[in-house]
């Protein structure tokens, strides 16, 4: 069924921040209503940013010289200068809904993908249009547009999922990005493999091999192979991870090797999705882990690793707690 065209400019200003709350809850409900909304407004926001940058950039001096020397004018003030960066904006706008229509149409005319696993199914394996292929774990969904037109990579992620990404070039030998969002997350790539996770306390981004930029809120940070990022407190975290370690959230065999609490941590907030409340933290300062787990559910592996730690993993409703053994 054929959608019906949003209101662009209510969705450029609760991009700019600039929506009261009654906008905003608008905007949030139209993005809500379907996949196709969501992944129509990640690429005008996506498009947005870049005119955004463009917009900004005020001219060089030598074009103002050059302005200068044209029109016979006076050296031209802050005023001059703030009133060429307005009319950059003014273009940027006109721009900006001139992508907005072409995107809008566009999304019409190609069929949405939609792949979703149950909570109690098994990881499914997808190859995406460009030969990029997925790995959806239980109770996660994907949606992107069939055959990514305009060879337009873009995915929306519910929920958890690993990625090995096809390096493609365009006609001027680029190599095209590859993007992956999610609610809190944006994450842009150009050939690589990373796990994102978009689930409970879990909101992270690890990367295997490859170069991978994840942006929130406006902040964003670059990533290297053994790094990750994590949304904590609204803000992204960087953490140095062991990556064999994490790949145990696609194989289910998670090698430890030499690791410290804090990934211990990290590890199980994205495996059971909660936060982790660590007790006596003091008595796993010097903390080194090494071996192997491999365990069907995520209760054995609470249970094995809980031994390798000399620790009782205790599983509530909203939180993991990690006790000693032996009180202090």
């Amino acid at each position: 069924m054929e959608q019906k065209e949003p209101d662009y400019l209510l969705i450029t200003k609760f991009i700019d921040g600039e929506t009261d709350p009654g906008e905003t809850a608008k905007v949030l409900s139209w993005i809500a209503e379907s996949a196709e909304n969501k992944l129509l407004y990640f690429k005008i926001k996506q498009v947005a940013g870049q005119l955004k940058k463009e917009a900004i950039m005020p001219p060089s001096e030598e074009t103002w010289l050059q302005i200068r020397k044209k029109k016979e004018q006076p050296p031209v003030g802050a005023r001059t200068a703030g009133k060429g960066r307005r009319y950059f904006g003014y273009a940027a706008v006109i721009c900006l809904l001139a992508c907005c229509a072409v995107l809008f149409s566009r999304l019409n005319r190609h069929k949405l993908i939609t792949v979703q696993v149950e909570r109690n199914g098994r990881a499914k394996r997808i190859v995406l249009p460009d030969r990029s292929e997925v790995w959806l774990q239980p109770g996660g969904k994907l949606d992107y547009l069939a055959g990514f037109p305009e060879n337009e990579r873009n995915i929306s992620l519910t929920g958890d999922a690993f990625f090995k990404v096809t390096t493609l070039l365009d006609r001027d030998g680029q190599k095209r990005p590859f993007s992956v969002h999610t609610r809190d997350l944006e994450v842009s790539v150009l050939g690589t493999s990373f796990h994102v996770s978009d689930a409970g306390a879990g909101k992270a981004v690890i990367v295997n091999t490859g170069l991978v930029r994840v942006s929130h809120a406006g902040s964003a940070v670059r990533l290297r192979a053994g790094e990750a990022v994590r949304l904590r407190n609204k803000s992204l975290e960087k953490l140095q991870i062991n990556p064999a370690l994490f790949e145990g959230l696609l194989t289910g065999h998670y090698r430890f090797d030499q690791t410290g609490i804090n990934e211990v941590i990290s590890l199980l907030e994205l495996v059971l999705q909660h936060p982790v409340k660590l007790l006596q933290a003091e008595k796993f300062n010097n903390v080194k882990l090494n071996g192997r787990i491999t365990a069907p559910d995520d209760s054995t592996f609470c249970k094995i690793l809980g031994v390798m730690l000399e620790a009782e993993i205790i599983q509530g409703n909203r939180q993991i707690t990690i006790k000693p053994n032996r009180p202090m």
